[in-house]
């Protein structure tokens, strides 16, 4: 829980930045990391961040512009 308390911040105040500015973003990590991330980006509750993330296939969003996920590719599940 602590590794993905740490992705609000970053979510916030890093990603959102540049994505709001018309950037790409890629993040590379562990799944701990991505999983809470997944969190934020698809706005899960705790209860329910229990996602398998299977290595080496990338998740891509694509987002409007309320940086609100509009499309997923990848199979994180």
């Amino acid at each position: 829980v602590e590794c993905m308390e740490r992705m609000e911040p970053l979510w916030k105040n890093k990603i959102q930045a540049e994505l709001k500015a018309g950037h790409n973003v890629l993040v590379v990590s562990h799944a701990t990391t991505i999983r809470g991330l997944i969190k934020y980006v698809q706005g899960i509750d705790d209860d329910h961040v229990d996602i398998d993330i299977p290595p080496g296939i990338p998740l891509v969003y694509e987002f409007n512009h309320n940086l609100e996920a509009i499309r997923k590719e990848g199979s994180a599940t």
